[in-house]
């Protein structure tokens, strides 16, 4: 059902998933193993099964996921290495993220554990969160797929290709360039072939000052192309990442459990804003193939993306979408809301 730009599906995700159109992240808290007396977290008969089925959603989510795209996925502190094994053969991991839920960090005070019984650490306070993106298959071919790829190609063809071209134009050396930008003891430093191989790429200071050596014997016709616009096409195909000084910017994350819960694993909005917004753009399509009851896709109507979301229970779907529908009328005037757009495509094969 289609709710404003927002799309749910009441059905198993390894139907719908197949089916879309890229999405630009992939935010999913799925079944843990075993921690919850659900039907749906007691499906496997054993971890191997378990695992098994991690790195099958891994691989149908690979081809579902935008080559700049992020995956945030949920797991249990008993099980969370093993399944970011899993996730590694399909993406590449960036973080292993601990999220800690105790309100206050007072050890065993006031919570009935005796910790002498204990014969490992405690961890039920905690919950462990993978965050991966895409990476090519093979790091050599020019057009794999894969953030790694594109992000080395959009810095040498949008900002190496483009500096190449003009400095044979200019006729111009690299050397040349080289010795506008001296090394601290007076050589030549590395800068201009680490721009042309899109190892990095000048700051909008080094590109003004080559822009003014060009050009200081004749007409102004040498990089006619403005920085910023040079610098917006490159950040295009990066991935999303925005944090502040005032957000949760390490890899350990406090957020509040929400004491009234509508899903036994329910997720803090808060913590969902988090991932959200720093890991996608305004009007970016975010998916969540185990949406439970639809915390993720009440992010993205806040923050003004495009939720695509898929539960097979429909008790759960039920409360994702009256909340969602409860969100879209609470909308925050200050961020625009994006405009549907049709979610499939040809099914893809698994």
């Amino acid at each position: 059902m289609e709710i404003g730009p927002h799309v749910l599906y009441q059905e198993d995700a390894s139907f719908v998933a197949p089916t879309l159109h890229k999405v630009n992240a992939i935010i999913t808290d799925p079944p843990y193993h075993g921690v919850k007396a659900c039907e749906w977290d007691n499906q496997w008969r054993t971890d191997a099964d378990f695992l098994s089925w991690v790195g099958e959603k891994a691989k149908a989510f690979q081809r579902v996921l935008a080559d700049n795209g992020s995956l945030y996925w949920f797991a249990s502190p008993q099980m969370a290495a093993r399944v970011e094994v899993e996730i590694a053969k399909s993406f590449r991991v960036v973080n292993h993220i601990v999220w800690d839920k105790s309100e206050a960090r007072k050890g065993a005070a006031g919570t009935g554990i005796d910790v002498t019984s204990l014969r490992s650490f405690w961890s039920a306070n905690t919950e462990r969160l993978i965050f991966a993106e895409q990476m090519s298959g093979d790091q050599t071919a020019a057009d794999a797929s894969g953030y790694w790829s594109a992000c080395e190609r959009a810095k040498t063809s949008i900002f190496g290709d483009y500096l190449r071209a003009e400095f044979a134009r200019a006729d111009v050396t690299n050397k040349q360039i080289a010795a506008l930008f001296p090394s601290k003891t007076g050589g030549l430093t590395g800068c201009v072939s680490n721009w042309l191989l899109g190892l990095n790429v000048p700051t909008a200071e080094q590109y003004a000052a080559i822009r003014v050596h060009l050009n200081q014997k004749g007409p102004h016709e040498f990089l006619r192309r403005e920085y910023e616009d040079l610098r917006r096409e490159y950040e295009d195909l990066r991935r999303p990442f925005f944090l502040s000084q005032s957000e949760e910017w390490g890899d350990v994350w406090r957020f509040k459990i929400e004491r009234e819960q509508v899903h036994p694993t329910q997720k803090p909005l808060s913590l969902m804003r988090h991932i959200v917004k720093t890991s996608s753009r305004m009007n970016d399509s975010v998916l969540d193939p185990f949406m439970g009851s639809g915390t993720t896709g009440v992010a993205c109507v806040k923050l003004g993306r495009k939720f695509i979301g898929i539960e097979r229970d429909p008790k759960h779907f039920a409360t994702a979408v009256r909340r969602i529908e409860e969100a879209m009328k609470q909308q925050d005037l200050f961020i625009p809301q994006p405009k549907a757009t049709k979610p499939h495509q040809e099914a893809m094969t698994l």
